[in-house]
């Protein structure tokens, strides 16, 4: 199997990703590595983030890991996702129901998720003083 072809913030992201969701589960390498066969050597190539021009994982790498942690391997990739996110089927669901909608529908869908990022993050009203 080939190394996938990654852009180094690319890969950079997959690396930290990796570390987060190792946090998470409370995972040292020669765990991961003895619980999901990749190899330790391999799991320290790609955790040395100083070393990012070493991160280049295989892809039957990458498919590994996430079968471990039962994600799709494409949420490694990205970046500043909320951990309780990565480490769900909720965003792969959310997806394929998208996928199946009809385009009505999925306009409907990109409305709420744009009114929710939009009230999540706009500043709070400022209250009258009595």
């Amino acid at each position: 199997m080939h190394a996938m072809t990654t852009t180094q913030p690319t890969a950079v992201t997959f690396a930290r990703n990796l570390a987060r969701l190792m946090e998470d589960r409370a995972l040292s390498q020669n765990e991961l590595a003895r619980r999901s066969g990749v190899g330790q050597r391999t799991l320290s190539t790609i955790l040395n983030l100083d070393q990012p021009m070493e991160i280049n994982p295989r892809s039957s790498t990458v498919q590994q890991l996430a079968e471990f942690f039962a994600i799709p391997a494409w949420q490694l990739f990205v970046p500043d996702m909320p951990l309780d996110l990565m480490s769900s089927q909720r965003l792969g669901r959310l997806i394929a129901n998208y996928q199946s909608a009809p385009e009505d529908g999925r306009r409907v869908v990109e409305q709420v998720a744009e009114a929710q990022a939009h009230y999540h993050t706009a500043p709070p009203k400022p209250t009258k003083a009595r």
